[in-house]
């Protein structure tokens, strides 16, 4: 941080070696981008003290796990593999070795 001319705090980036990377540099400016955009910058403590309130209390339906989800191709292959099809007996037999493919123990 220093003073510019006009006597202002102000922060500059400078490469330690110029072939050093400055990763540290676009993220900072990203979320100073991102902070302005919503207008973080510019918040009362009152509205951050209701934001906190907000976003800090537990929701009322508790957020489900990622690995818990059903993936969507395995939904539609087991549907596939139940519903007894004759004239695409081909694909629910490819659908139900997708299903076998992607859970091997059945479950």
């Amino acid at each position: 941080m220093r003073r510019n001319a006009v006597g202002v705090m102000t922060s500059a980036w400078v490469l330690v070696e110029p072939t050093r990377r400055n990763e540290g540099l676009d993220t900072m400016n990203y979320a100073e981008a991102g902070a302005m955009r919503r207008g973080w910058t510019s918040m009362t403590d009152d509205q951050w003290d209701a934001l906190d309130v907000e976003r800090g209390a537990v929701p009322k339906d508790g957020q489900g796990d990622l690995f818990d989800a059903e993936l969507p191709l395995a939904a539609a292959a087991n549907a596939a593999a139940q519903r007894p099809n004759k004239k695409h007996g081909q694909a629910a037999d490819a659908a139900s070795r997708l299903m076998k493919a992607i859970r091997p123990d059945g479950d």
